[in-house]
């Protein structure tokens, strides 16, 4: 009995809090393998400010932008200083073409 009633109590806040909902649950695009192994996450995190900007800054400043694609995979490869403060990002010029661009893409999914 007490099972039955844990049950029902976990599956009705769980509905309550949207997150069985699928009107109410937001679909997350998956983190790409590059994320970590490329060591963007030493310095940046989805949602809050660390030694780097928030991706969803980012995604935010840049979802209007024509060129955000062009402009951001310049910016993960080359590196740079001086949009988002002092420190300087580091240059991954070791990452390839495709890592880069599942970068730039989910970034920009981000801000959606």
């Amino acid at each position: 009995m007490k099972r039955a009633i844990s049950s029902f109590v976990i599956t009705t806040v769980t509905a309550i809090a949207g997150l069985s909902n699928p009107v109410f649950a937001q679909e997350k695009p998956a983190i790409p393998a590059a994320f970590e192994t490329r060591f963007c996450e030493a310095c940046h995190a989805i949602d809050k400010k660390m030694v780097g900007p928030a991706l969803k800054d980012i995604a935010l400043k840049y979802k209007d932008k024509a060129d955000a694609v062009e402009y951001l995979k310049s910016k993960i490869k080359n590196g740079g200083q001086g949009v988002w403060g002092n420190i300087p990002m580091p240059a991954s010029a070791s990452a390839t073409d495709t890592e880069i661009a599942e970068l730039t893409a989910w970034i920009l999914k981000i801000g959606n």
